[in-house]
């Protein structure tokens, strides 16, 4: 079955000259990628001409952790390379293993994105000492504690977000990391730069009693 035979299926072929929209509810579904938590799938865009070449923004909605939730969001043409993209995103697209946010990856061996891999570059350049995650066990070179300690911000997720504490030495997250742990996330295809949502919504907005 073709993406517009199934769109048929269920009667929502874009129309010339009208708003199109899909929508479909990820959570606790078979959708899943690494440590992120799916929870919805969107595509919209208008018919101008033809529908092979309509322009379509995919829209994903994810968290982490603990964090709030994120957007991801990526521009195609046409309805069949934008039900293509998205069946087959679990072979395309990852999480940062510094700061979990969801990116296309270049190759079977990207592990962060664009953003860290600044960090990963810096560390090898000075050849500072090696610094180890003890939640993972594994290589971390972006995120360090004021108490020293260094982690991934994905791993960090999962505390407490009201009682967040260094798991090595308990002492307390002050609220400016809180925030980068936490925040919500808003992404472009091609962009691994993170920009802080302005919606006064409470999956934004956190009072971390700091």
């Amino acid at each position: 079955m073709s993406s517009l035979e199934f769109l048929k299926s269920i009667n929502n072929v874009p129309e010339k000259g009208k708003d199109w929209f899909y929508h479909v509810d990820l959570k606790s579904s078979q959708f899943k990628m690494e440590n992120l938590n799916f929870m919805s799938v969107s595509m919209s865009g208008k018919l101008k001409e033809d529908i092979d070449t309509m322009k379509i923004t995919i829209k994903i909605e994810y968290s982490y952790g603990n964090s709030f939730k994120s957007t991801y969001q990526k521009p195609c043409f046409g309805i069949e390379n934008a039900f293509r993209d998205l069946l087959h995103m679990e072979n395309t697209h990852t999480s940062c293993k510094e700061c979990s946010v969801l990116f296309e990856k270049e190759n079977e061996k990207t592990e962060v994105c664009k953003q860290c891999m600044f960090f990963v570059f810096r560390s090898k350049q000075k050849k500072d000492e090696t610094k180890i995650c003890s939640i993972c066990q594994e290589e971390v070179f972006r995120y360090e504690l004021e108490c020293g300690h260094s982690f991934h911000l994905g791993c960090l997720a999962g505390l407490n977000r009201k009682d967040a504490k260094c798991p090595n030495c308990r002492m307390g997250i002050n609220s400016k990391m809180k925030l980068e742990i936490f925040k919500s996330r808003n992404q472009w295809y091609a962009s691994d730069s993170d920009s802080e949502s302005d919606s006064d919504s409470d999956e934004n907005i956190y009072d971390f009693n700091n």
